[in-house]
């Protein structure tokens, strides 16, 4: 328990201290550093449009440092009864939290490939904004040409994605 305990404060303060990377986080709930900073300024409400649609989110902490990312209506569409679930994975730029990483269930829109809802901190001459990013299809196709000097034709197969996006501001 020590070691597991030593550990996860190992990567906080690594995460803190200007690493890349991301940390996974155990039942949604963040350390009492990382609960400060989102406390000190990123907890509110955000407005703004999410794949076309006017939405609200409200971003806070509970009274055990788990970070509670909910809508005021359903992101995709009200017959989807979609949900944002715990937090996952907290990510960082080297200069501080980049963004984190939400489950997501889709409710009765099963066709959607996403299960995880990306919502990043955009911060620009002082007003603090998320985007959000969720991951609607996968595509695959096979890019094909012909070398220049041998006329050998190629293919390689190639994956990509479709994702409903959003920009949030908060008030």
């Amino acid at each position: 328990m020590r070691t597991c305990f030593f550990f996860a404060s190992f990567l906080i303060l690594a995460l803190l201290s200007g690493c890349k990377g991301s940390l996974e986080i155990r039942d949604g709930a963040l350390s009492p550093e990382l609960a400060g900073l989102v406390r000190e300024g990123w907890e509110g409400t955000y407005e703004g449009r999410f794949h076309g649609a006017a939405t609200s989110l409200e971003l806070r902490l509970d009274s055990d440092n788990r970070v509670l990312l909910e809508s005021a209506a359903d992101l995709l569409d009200p017959a989807c009864d979609s949900r944002i679930g715990q937090l996952l994975r907290v990510v960082s730029n080297g200069s501080g939290v980049a963004g984190a990483i939400f489950a997501f269930d889709p409710g009765r829109c099963q066709w959607l490939a996403g299960r995880e809802l990306q919502a990043w901190a955009v911060e620009r001459q002082g007003v603090k904004s998320v985007r959000l990013s969720l991951l609607a299809r996968e595509t695959r196709a096979n890019r094909c040409g012909v070398y220049s000097r041998d006329k050998d034709e190629y293919c390689n197969p190639s994956a990509g994605g479709v994702f409903f996006e959003g920009l949030l501001k908060k008030k």
